[in-house]
């Protein structure tokens, strides 16, 4: 298995990864707990970003193309409704 697949493998791990921690953060009502939770999620998505970062760095994955401000606006909208 090559450098590309394996790099991707990890970050796709990683995003399953905060969405289960995400799950427990919103179905724990223990405060320590909860807060644990929070801070193993924050450090994981840190090195998601930077995992990210090196991937795309390395040209195996294109960022989107920059958008323009009405589309982020559309987003927000769309997101809040």
């Amino acid at each position: 298995m090559d450098e590309k697949y394996i790099l991707l493998d990890v970050l796709e791990t990683l995003k399953n990864d905060l969405k289960i921690y995400q799950d427990m953060i919103l179905k724990t009502s223990n405060t320590n707990l909860r807060q644990i939770f929070q801070q193993i999620r924050n450090e994981k998505e840190a090195f998601e970003y930077d995992l990210f970062k090196t991937i795309s760095l390395k040209g195996y994955i294109t960022s989107p193309v920059s958008c323009l401000k009405q589309d982020i606006y559309d987003v927000r909208k769309d997101i809040e409704e």
